[in-house]
């Protein structure tokens, strides 16, 4: 046995792997990667989609990896409902070859047959192994597929290059079984700190409308609830996001309710929170809303309204942690200026959060709207400082937090 073999084994023994083939001449290589799975121990089932059986068939298939194969929604094993229990199965699911069909079929949510029926309902990680004619695989749009896929917490491994079955020299190529495997092995040693979990997370700038044209509001971008949001994603959580107003493109893999003023978003945490283990407030929330919005445009000349009125706003954080202290974990964000840790120990106590970030967001190269961020993080019995870094990394590290907190 070769390192590299001994290596895979310990890698997919015992785990759980859904290999997804469609049709193209890349299923050639596939019952060389079902005999490597079978030998590292993996257990295997298959889906094929009808066209990949005029290149290999099912039985070819079943016996070299001596797994069920599965080619149609309306024949079940052992009454079982396949689009069901087959997306319940994997640790993993690899498809290969991908072609630009599977993948278009994928990110624009169509199921029309057991494979892509069976993708939409997976949470644990998908590989897309593609495989195609080179000016199919630099076509724009299917560019844009691929993108949507890694914006949205997914796996594809880049063709390699070289003579096409077509005829073609160029990209296109399926990568080789050792390839594949080693590429597979390293997404499925990844944590899925969170599966089984459902997060509740509130992100973006709310807004309260002064008249019908002015509103109070604050700089928040929303990337920090983003990055958040596809860890949470990657790990394996069912998501619900309660988005204020922002400037990022949310994961499309998630539940996500729109809101506007604080009030709005209050009213949505409480209807939701509920039915979440982790409830995380990323957003920035105003404290304070007019008693009366004016209606239409208030004018220069309007001396009535030289003088608003405010009221506070509910505190999101505190009526939960109210309500829901010690039965959801609740984390808080603070934004502050001065007087860092003292706010933040206060905060924490007073809300009865289980975590508290602490944003300094008076330094320019940091915090709101930056692409990076240094937060310090406080829970119950420990302070921890996450250094300047990007806003994804330190998204990565606070979910490895609550993790751990939350086992």
């Amino acid at each position: 046995m070769t390192i590299f073999e001994d290596i895979l084994i310990k890698k997919f023994k015992n785990k759980n792997i859904l290999i997804g083939v469609t049709g193209g001449i890349g299923v050639s290589k596939v019952p060389q990667l079902l005999s490597m799975l079978k030998k590292c121990g993996a257990n295997i089932r298959i889906i094929m989609t009808e066209n990949s059986t005029k290149f290999v068939t099912p039985l070819t298939m079943e016996t070299i990896s001596n797994s069920p194969v599965y080619t149609t929604m309306w024949e079940s094993k052992k009454r079982e409902i396949n689009h069901i229990s087959l997306k319940d199965f994997p640790d993993l699911t690899i498809i290969v070859p991908a072609t630009a069909n599977i993948i278009g079929k994928f990110t624009s949510s169509v199921a029309d047959d057991l494979l892509s029926t069976t993708l939409l309902g997976i949470k644990t990680p998908i590989v897309f192994i593609p495989a195609m004619n080179t000016d199919m695989w630099n076509n724009v749009f299917f560019q844009k597929k691929l993108k949507a896929l890694v914006e949205n917490g997914y796996y594809y491994m880049e063709p390699a290059s070289g003579m096409l079955a077509c005829g073609v020299e160029g990209k296109g190529r399926m990568p080789e079984v050792e390839e594949i495997l080693e590429f597979s092995a390293e997404i499925l040693a990844q944590k899925h700190l969170l599966s089984g979990k459902k997060v509740l997370l509130t992100l973006g700038a709310t807004r309260e409308w002064i008249d019908d044209v002015r509103f109070i509001s604050n700089p928040s971008s929303g990337k920090m609830g983003k990055f958040l949001a596809e860890e949470f994603i990657k790990n394996g959580a069912d998501l619900t996001i309660i988005a204020a107003h922002n400037s990022v493109k949310l994961p499309e893999n998630c539940k996500i309710i729109k809101v506007n003023t604080a009030c709005d978003m209050y009213d949505e945490v409480l209807n939701n929170i509920k039915e979440n283990h982790i409830f995380v407030s990323c957003a920035a929330v105003c404290d304070f809303r007019p008693e009366k919005k004016a209606t239409g445009k208030i004018k220069k000349e309007n001396k009535d309204e030289e003088n608003i009125k405010f009221v506070k706003n509910p505190d999101i954080l505190k009526e939960t942690g109210k309500k829901y202290g010690g039965k959801k974990f609740i984390v808080g964000f603070a934004a502050e200026t001065d007087n860092h840790e003292k706010n933040a120990l206060k905060k924490l106590e007073n809300k009865k959060l289980d975590m508290l970030v602490l944003n300094d967001v008076s330094k320019k190269d940091r915090g709101f709207e930056s692409d990076n961020n240094e937060v310090t993080v406080f829970t119950k019995n420990k302070k921890e400082k996450i250094e300047i870094s990007s806003k994804k990394n330190i998204a990565a590290k606070l979910v490895e937090i609550i993790s751990e907190n939350v086992r």
